[in-house]
């Protein structure tokens, strides 16, 4: 568990540094997608951060808007958001 913990934090900076630099959400989508899983599956527990990420996704045109949307409408379900 540390391991993906660890893992996740590197791909936030990732996203941060992709997000501040103004690159397009194709070069860091896979490490948004990360993070949203830690936090929707591995027990990271921040569901607003995986909202945000997941939200900035599904309205993209990447690989990664389907799982976005996906993990949304867990969020919705789940009553959180």
């Amino acid at each position: 568990m540390g391991e993906k913990a660890d893992a996740a934090a590197y791909h936030r900076r990732c996203v941060e540094v992709g997000m501040a630099e103004g690159r397009p959400i194709a070069e860091y989508a896979k490490s948004a997608l990360y993070v949203a899983t830690y936090h929707m599956a591995w027990g990271g527990g921040d569901y607003k951060l995986a909202r945000d990420y997941c939200e900035k996704l599904a309205a993209s045109n990447v690989e990664e808007s389907t799982t976005a949307v996906r993990y949304l409408r867990d969020l919705r379900a789940m009553g959180l958001f």
